[in-house]
């Protein structure tokens, strides 16, 4: 790892760690629980790891192949 991703990864980080505390403070002012504080939390966690997944599946080079296929497959049956 580089300099430059290094200072790019803490400064990410940090960014994250201020949204989460002010969302923090932010659901204790609203009266929401510690429970459905973590469950919400969970649920965007999840939702990460699904963009983490699709945006794999779309930037591997087999899916751009398969999809250049499918459109030739479109053209020869119009």
């Amino acid at each position: 790892m580089n300099l430059w991703e290094f200072v790019t990864v803490v400064s990410i980080v940090g960014i994250l760690a201020g949204v989460y505390q002010t969302w923090i403070k932010e659901n204790k002012a609203k009266g929401v629980s510690a429970e459905e504080s973590m469950n919400q939390q969970k649920q965007i966690d999840n939702l990460e790891e699904r963009v983490k997944v699709l945006e794999a599946i779309v930037t591997d080079s087999k899916y751009d192949l398969n999809q250049k296929i499918d459109q030739l497959k479109q053209k020869e049956s119009a």
